[in-house]
């Protein structure tokens, strides 16, 4: 539950203060989902890295 809150505590203070041009996730180390900082939305490793070999292709 901790780190849950803090997930969203650092979500809502990225979107409000971060940089906006990288991608940018944050969450528990062992886990296969994470935070997408930008839009404070859930996401997993699949689409983070078809992303990235897209952000690569292109």
């Amino acid at each position: 539950m901790a780190s849950e809150l803090l997930e969203q505590w650092f979500a809502q203070a990225w979107r409000a203060h971060g940089p906006k041009a990288l991608p940018a996730y944050t969450g528990h180390h062992d886990s296969y989902f994470k935070i997408e900082l930008a839009t404070g939305e859930e996401t997993n490793w699949d689409v983070i890295v078809a992303r990235a070999k897209a952000g690569l292709a292109s």
